[in-house]
């Protein structure tokens, strides 16, 4: 090899690795400047569509709560057949794409049978993930002209975790968001409630905000008669189209439906006059019916969203409890005792807004998760399988009550809490640790105490992060919902994933800060999808007797001397 071929090479070495860095930083400065989700994932499919000339390229992500793999962004060639387009965003495609764990080519002669050979293009394909079992979404490249190098994959294997980061990010502000209206709607029926009105035109007032929040044509308030057994309408938005008898009876069948499913009731792609899509709430408080919140004809061609039963079922969480106001603090005690501890909760109750403003804090978030839950689901029948959740989640959030944590959320059978946050607590990694060791024990029980009654029950893997977090509660003061953003959130659920059944991993500034208190093995250093460098993790020993005992954690606002 002469001298002029390695400098080329070398030349060409260093145009790659400047191609990789130039197209990371843009794509990280899209996250972070882009108004909305929205715009960031046109952004970068406009940014990888540029740098690689593509006939098409676009982003699907999959909808957690639908199952359905939902278009976020594409962009194509004025010139480019329909038969592209049509072949490769049929849902059965992206499905198919979904479960590919790395960058993958298909070539031009080389196509799939899903897809044939009709399609005269390079096509590459890129994964998006939170980890290896759990697919976010996909990007795919067509290139008519051109085929992918093997810098252009290795430039695209780069920039994959830093798009799985964006879309990560992007999820987090929908889910932001969503709280934030939900909290912004239970802020404004409080205010309705505080009026001291009337029922009717208290529930006048509310039907109008929900009609607002939730664009619809109409609106509804029905309350269950005790004696006769009957839904009364008590409030409808417009007198004239309730007037009709062949709508109203519509409506109250879809009520009185609500009513014995005990559960919401949303009806989309109707065919019944004036009538296109409703949504009925049911108001039940104490197993007591009170009646019915509905909306009608949502502005909107697909007609009700699922955000939108977040918000119609936190409206009428706040109207029974206003019809009821008796029942009220007991109601929100129960609620919000499910999310945060005792003393947490009082002071939300007494308006103590400096406890809950949005701030960032070096906070320690714990994750735990069932291993091989999905066998579990096959094997287990369906009563015996929510039986069983039921009993694992309660305990587990009750051992995070018990050491003044904050249940973030539920997510299938993995916990998540957060221990340092709204209450500030020097010992937050230390408190993660505890939690963690008695969650292992007590789900030992669980475990036997399950398999007795002939249910194979796995054990847990418990992961641990502690780093810098923006943690905020968004909305009135009187409700908590509190969680986290940032890269230790994502980092304790990536070691979660990889934690074995029965083991407690551990990040290396939560073994810093815990280390004088407890034994922990350092494993070979791993990589994680997102982070540049390897990472220590560190298995944890059995805590020594020096940590904090529970009988300590229970005495409420008390500073535990280590």
């Amino acid at each position: 090899m002469d001298s002029n071929q390695t400098i080329n090479e070398l030349k060409a070495a260093l145009a790659l690795k400047d191609r990789i860095l130039d197209l990371i930083m843009a794509v990280d400065s899209i996250r972070d400047t882009a108004t909305d989700p929205a715009a960031m994932m046109a952004e970068i499919v406009q940014l990888i569509a540029q740098d690689y000339q593509t006939d098409l390229c676009f982003i699907a992500l999959l909808n957690r709560e639908t199952e359905q793999v939902e278009m976020q962004a594409i962009q194509q060639k004025p010139d480019l057949e329909a038969k592209y387009i049509d072949s490769l965003t049929k849902r059965d495609v992206i499905a198919h794409t979904l479960g590919f764990d790395r960058v993958t080519i298909w070539e031009r002669t080389q196509h799939p049978p899903l897809i044939g050979n009709a399609l005269d293009a390079d096509i590459a394909i890129v994964p998006i993930s939170l980890k290896a079992n759990e697919p976010l979404g996909v990007m795919l490249l067509v290139c008519r002209e051109t085929s992918f190098s093997a810098g252009d994959i290795e430039c695209l294997t780069y920039i994959e975790d830093h798009i799985d980061s964006a879309v990560i990010q992007g999820q987090t502000f929908y889910e932001l968001s969503n709280r934030n209206q939900q909290l912004e709607l239970i802020a404004k029926i409080d205010q309705i409630r505080d009026m001291h009105l009337p029922i009717d035109q208290m529930l006048e007032l509310v039907v109008n905000t929900l009609i607002e929040e939730i664009p619809s044509e109409q609106g509804f308030a029905m309350l269950y008669d005790q004696g006769t057994k009957q839904l009364i309408l008590r409030v409808a938005s417009d007198a004239e189209y309730f007037a009709s008898a062949e709508p109203y009876a519509q409506i109250l069948a879809f009520s009185e439906k609500t009513l014995i499913d005990g559960g919401m009731v949303i009806r989309n792609g109707l065919t019944i006059p004036q009538m296109r899509s409703i949504m009925c709430l049911p108001l039940i408080l104490s197993d007591k019916i009170i009646g019915v919140l509905g909306l009608i004809n949502r502005k909107t061609a697909n007609g009700f969203l699922n955000q939108d039963t977040r918000l119609h079922q936190a409206a009428g969480s706040q109207i029974d409890t206003a019809l009821y106001e008796t029942m009220e603090k007991r109601h929100l005690r129960e609620v919000l005792g499910r999310a945060v501890g005792p003393h947490i909760m009082d002071r939300i109750l007494h308006n103590d807004a400096n406890v809950l403003k949005s701030e960032r804090m070096v906070l320690t978030v714990l994750y735990a998760d069932i291993r091989e839950s999905t066998q579990m689901t096959i094997e287990t029948e369906p009563e015996d399988l929510v039986a069983f959740m039921n009993d694992y989640l309660h305990t587990m959030n009750q051992i995070v009550l018990e050491y003044d944590g904050t249940l973030d959320k539920f997510v299938g059978d993995e916990v998540m809490a957060l221990f340092g946050a709204p209450i500030p607590q020097e010992d937050h990694a230390l408190r993660a640790l505890k939690v963690a060791q008695d969650m292992l024990v007590a789900h030992a029980e669980i475990i036997e105490r399950w398999r007795k009654r002939g249910i194979n029950a796995r054990p847990i893997g418990i992961g641990i992060a502690t780093g810098e977090l923006i943690v905020g509660e968004m909305g009135s003061t009187q409700r908590t919902d509190y969680t986290v953003m940032g890269h230790a959130a994502n980092l304790g659920a990536r070691i979660c994933a990889i934690a074995p059944g029965g083991e407690i991993y551990i990040c290396p500034e939560t073994h810093r800060l815990t280390a004088a208190h407890t034994d922990a093995i350092p494993l070979e250093p791993m990589s994680f999808k997102g982070i540049k460098e390897k990472t220590t993790i560190y298995q944890v020993a059995p805590l020594v007797s020096t940590l904090i005992s529970a009988e300590a954690n229970r005495r409420l606002g008390t500073d535990l001397n280590l």
